[in-house]
């Protein structure tokens, strides 16, 4: 048997036993008996034996009237106790082994779903980030390009400040609209970039952003 492939057997209960007592021949068809018979997972009946045995059906007999093996005529089984008392015990240690084996493994799909979502919940708001980081970008690139627009190319130190404002922004379109309107009322000879800026981010941080796309924000009732 795969499960259950070897029985203990221990030298010196054998040399101490009785079937020490019986001669060599006799002695060599019992442990054969013992090997078939754990085999067959301890469950063999004696016409079974005799065909394995053939020519020694006498020593079977003989051993079967020493009490060395048991026979029940009622139904032709066979039995050799010390082996169904090592089946019974490792038997109930191998089945002890195998529901701990998938309790174990129970556990170790619970760890590794757990240890999934808790992955998929890290990646999901690394991706939320990046997300921000995007529009946060494409907000600062907006800024630039609309001061850029109006005044031709900045100077290092004009840009460098317009970039660092432009991160600040929340509502392009505000400041768009703030950035554009003072610009217009300003005399050409007082323009400059970061100050007409600077003036549109302070009326554009004023007004609320604008709710994003799947979001609503208000009483929806009214």
């Amino acid at each position: 048997m795969k499960e259950l492939p070897f029985f203990k057997f221990h030298p010196s209960e054998w040399i101490a036993g009785d079937i020490t007592l019986l001669n060599y021949e006799t002695q060599g068809v019992y442990i054969n008996t013992c090997c078939f018979y754990w085999s067959k997972g301890c469950t063999i009946t004696k016409a079974m034996l005799e065909r394995r045995l053939r020519t020694h059906k006498d020593i079977l007999d003989s051993l079967i009237d020493e009490g060395v093996i048991k026979h029940d005529e009622s139904d032709d089984s066979i039995t050799i106790n010390f082996l169904d008392e090592q089946f019974s015990e490792l038997s109930d240690n191998h089945e002890k082994r195998v529901s701990a084996g998938r309790k174990g493994g129970c556990k170790t799909q619970a760890m590794l779903k757990q240890r999934s979502s808790k992955s998929q919940a890290g990646l999901k708001h690394l991706d939320k980030d990046k997300e921000e980081d995007k529009e946060e970008e494409a907000s600062a690139n907006r800024v630039h390009r609309l001061v850029s627009k109006r005044f031709g190319i900045l100077s290092p130190i004009d840009a460098q400040s317009i970039l660092a404002l432009s991160n600040k922004v929340e509502n392009f379109e505000a400041f768009e609209s703030a950035f554009n309107t003072i610009f217009d009322s300003t005399d050409a000879k007082f323009r400059n970039p970061l100050s007409i800026a600077q003036k549109a981010f302070g009326e554009s941080a004023a007004k609320p952003k604008p709710a994003k796309k799947g979001y609503f924000f208000g009483d929806p009732t009214t």
